[in-house]
This record gives structure tokens, sequence and C-alpha cells, in this order.
């Protein structure tokens, strides 16, 4: 199959044939945000797009244009199953759901959604004290690394946002190397 594909690439340069990714995406990126969010919400399912944005803004929208351009198939069943199907089960509200989702970002060890969901969390009212307390119980199961690590995602997000009046540490420790300064070599 490979080969197939360099051949066709080679004969498609030759003949002007391959389709402009570039200009595709240029036209997008001088798109306007509000234009490409109402082509989003044309293109795929409106309760999905409207769930996502009412509980993530912006970020979801391009995290939805992100994975538009590379695979619609796939973002179509993702939005629907996710946004418009389990967001939307009225089972719990928006708020016990997100914090659900911190506990499992920090079980699951994922740094990278993390501050999305916690996020997401204090759009839905959750106080910073409810998710501190998400991340502590998530320790239970996840131990000790994954929740230092979730607080101090926590932590960071908390000051930058101005919602605790946080400090960086005058300590500069770390775990892996032994203190030489203060106890000396053993």
């Amino acid at each position: 199959m490979r080969l197939v594909w360099c051949a066709w690439a080679r004969a498609g340069d030759n003949l002007n044939l391959r389709p402009n990714f570039a200009t595709e995406r240029e036209s997008t990126q001088l798109m306007d945000s509000e234009t490409r969010k109402n082509q989003l919400l044309e293109k795929y399912n409106r309760r999905a797009i409207e769930t996502g944005m009412r509980l993530q803004g912006e970020f979801f929208l391009r995290l939805v244009h992100e994975f538009d351009e590379l695979d619609p198939e796939w973002t179509q069943v993702w939005l629907t199953w996710i946004y418009d199907h389990m967001y939307n089960r009225r089972k719990l509200d928006d708020k016990t759901r997100v914090l659900i989702i911190i506990g499992e970002c920090v079980v699951a060890d994922e740094a990278v959604q993390l501050p999305n969901h916690i996020r997401s969390a204090l759009r839905m009212g959750a106080t910073p004290d409810e998710i501190q307390e998400v991340i502590l119980q998530a320790h239970i199961y996840a131990g000790m690394p994954r929740m230092i690590k979730g607080m101090r995602i926590f932590r960071e997000l908390m000051r930058d946002l101005g919602l605790l009046n946080l400090t960086d540490p005058p300590f500069r420790g770390d775990a892996r190397e032994p203190d030489l300064a203060t106890n000396g070599p053993q």
C-alpha cells in the first residue's frame, strides 16, 4: 500500500492532482471564530456542540476544530457519544459530573486535561475547596505521586486565576537527591 501511495503522490505532483491541504488550512485560519463556530454547529450534532461549549468554552471549540480537520467522521462519533449522550444523561448535574471527571484525571495521571476540567468545574459552580477535596480523595486509589501532580496543577491554576493566594515554596529540595547542603554526606 505504501508503494501505491508513493507512486500516486509522485504522479500527482507531476499532474498537480494532489489536494492542497495548505490552502484549506489557510482558508480556515483566515476565518473568524464566530463563523467557524457556526460551521461546526451546522456540521455536527448541535446539542453536543452546545453542551461542550457550556462546559468548556472555547477550549472545547478549539478541540473540535482540530479533530474536524483530522477526521470528521470520528469527530461526529466522539461528539455524539460523549457530549450528546453521556454529558446529557440527566442522572447527575454538570458540577457533579465534572468533579468526577477531575477525580478520573488524577487517577489516570492525565495532566493535559486536568486544568481544562478544573476550569469546567469552576464554570459549573464548584468551589476551589470542592475541587481540592476531589483531588485529595483520588489519592486513595491513585496513590500519592498522582495526587501530588494533580495538586500542583490545581495550585498553579488557582494561583493563575487569582482564586487562591498561593506562593511558591522557598525550598528547592527534590526527592530524587539528598540535601547535601544541610545534612552533609551520610
